[in-house]
Parts: structure tokens; C-alpha cells; sequence
């Protein structure tokens, strides 16, 4: 099940409409209705909005984790990306160049993640989290003080 199907079944076990949906994530019920659809291609950004807005784990909407529900009513950030990977990265003492290697990006690229200046596609997000063995809800974890790798 990708994440298309998994959030169309979060919005009918919420009975939550597109419309709904689209006024919790500041957005219009035809974007919502081509993520749905497979119409438009989701941003990062557009994922966190929809998974706090359904309460649901960014893992469980990408199909990285079957566990619905969010632990917490954490506070999630695309930005919080950049601080948490450079925390996970120094702590597991690998070069950048290796780290990018693995995720298969430019190390150009990486740098750029690093520094807040770009954030990964979703296919790059979540090998991001596959490699940094993390939950994609830790790595946009805000509050989230010393990430342990």
C-alpha cells in the first residue's frame, strides 16, 4: 500500500472529508484530491501538514511502519531535518560523502539538506530514514534533543 492508499483509508476511518482536510493543511481539496489520486507528485512539506492534521505518524503514511497512531502530539518540521541528520551523522562518525553515496544523492546535495537550504524528495526522505536506521517522525522531531544513533 503506498502512501496515496494509506491516507485515502485515513480519511474514511476519520470520516474526514478532502475538504476537511484541505482547510486543516491550509490547502485546496483538489491538491488533496490529485495526492489521492496520484495527480500531483507530494512535497515533504505537504506530507507533514496531512500527517499531524490526520494524526498519524509520517512513518505510517509512508509505509515505513504499520502503527497508525502517533505516540505523541510531537511537534513536527521539515526543517528540523537539517539538525537532527547532522546530529545523527556526527554521532555515527560517518563522512558525508559516504552517507550520500548510500542514499544514493550528490554529496552537493546532501550539503545542501544539511544545511537547510533544500529538503529531499519523499523517495529521498525515506532513504534517508532506512539509512539512518531513525523514524521519519524523529527526524522531523523539533523538540527532539539528542537523537541517539
Amino acid at each position: 500500500m503506498d502512501t496515496k492508499e494509506r491516507m485515502y483509508i485515513v480519511l474514511q476511518k476519520r470520516d474526514v472529508s478532502q475538504s476537511e482536510l484541505a482547510k486543516k493543511t491550509g490547502t485546496t481539496r483538489q491538491t488533496i484530491n490529485s495526492y489521492i489520486h496520484g495527480r500531483h507528485q507530494m512535497r515533504l512539506e505537504a506530507l507533514v501538514l496531512i500527517a499531524s492534521a490526520l494524526h498519524v505518524s509520517v512513518d505510517y503514511l509512508l509505509g515505513l511502519n504499520e502503527k497508525e497512531e502517533v505516540a505523541s502530539q510531537q511537534y513536527l518540521d521539515v526543517w528540523a531535518l537539517s539538525k537532527n541528520l547532522k546530529e545523527i551523522l556526527n554521532n555515527r562518525e560517518q563522512s558525508k560523502e559516504k552517507f550520500a553515496k548510500e542514499i544514493k544523492i550528490a554529496t552537493s546535495t546532501l550539503y545542501q539538506i544539511l544545511k537547510g537550504d533544500r529538503l529531499p524528495s519523499i523517495d529521498t526522505f525515506c532513504r534517508i530514514v532506512r539509512v539512518s536506521n531513525v523514524s521519519a517522525d524523529t527526524l522531523l522531531n523539533k523538540d527532539k534533543g539528542g537523537i541517539a544513533a
